[in-house]
């Protein structure tokens, strides 16, 4: 077992897959849905296997947490429970946190107040601050580009059809449009 940032995971002996850390990004995306503020949330299993979840919402909060000395960001994506910020329950940050946990490596976009800011993970553990990469050009939301960790999940990595077929779940459950293509 290895400890990773406010928790300890590892290994699932029973041969799980990571479809429990697309689910958890898709949860907070669904949840950006619900509360008005994006419209669509995507999935794409990448050539690589990496998986990368999209949102066209507000974006995770980058301002720099007086509290903490990081952006809000990183406190949501390296600490359990470090929420609300901008969302109405810490359980929604939790989320993030576990699939960046769960992760070899997590590259995190966000597309706010007219910036592209970006910050890169290793094993759980920011590389580098939330940094100003470039401009937004219209863009909004946040988009996470994650690889399971492998030491962790054994298996062959993401199972399209049982992916496929959990987001078609979630999208009926709660009557939002799910884009996956892989």
């Amino acid at each position: 077992i290895r400890k990773r940032p406010g928790m300890y995971v590892g290994p699932f002996e029973d041969g799980a897959d990571p479809i429990g850390m697309v689910e958890n990004a898709v949860g907070h995306a669904i949840n950006e849905v619900l509360a008005g503020h994006a419209t669509k949330v995507s999935v794409v299993l990448n050539a690589d296997g990496s998986c990368t979840v999209f949102d066209d919402g507000h974006g995770l909060p980058t301002a720099i947490e007086s509290r903490y000395g990081t952006s809000g960001a990183e406190q949501i994506m390296t600490n359990l429970h470090a929420g609300p910020f901008h969302l109405p329950s810490p359980c929604l940050t939790d989320s993030l946190c576990i699939v960046n946990a769960l992760s070899s490596s997590l590259t995190l976009v966000i597309w706010q107040n007219g910036k592209e800011h970006q910050m890169r993970f290793r094993l759980g553990e920011p590389e580098a601050p939330l940094s100003v990469v470039g401009d937004a050009a219209g863009r909004h939301g946040t988009k996470l580009t994650f690889t399971a960790d492998a030491s962790i999940f054994r298996g062959e990595g993401f199972d399209r059809a049982r992916l496929s077929a959990r987001l078609q779940k979630l999208a009926a459950q709660y009557d939002v449009q799910i884009d996956f293509a892989g």
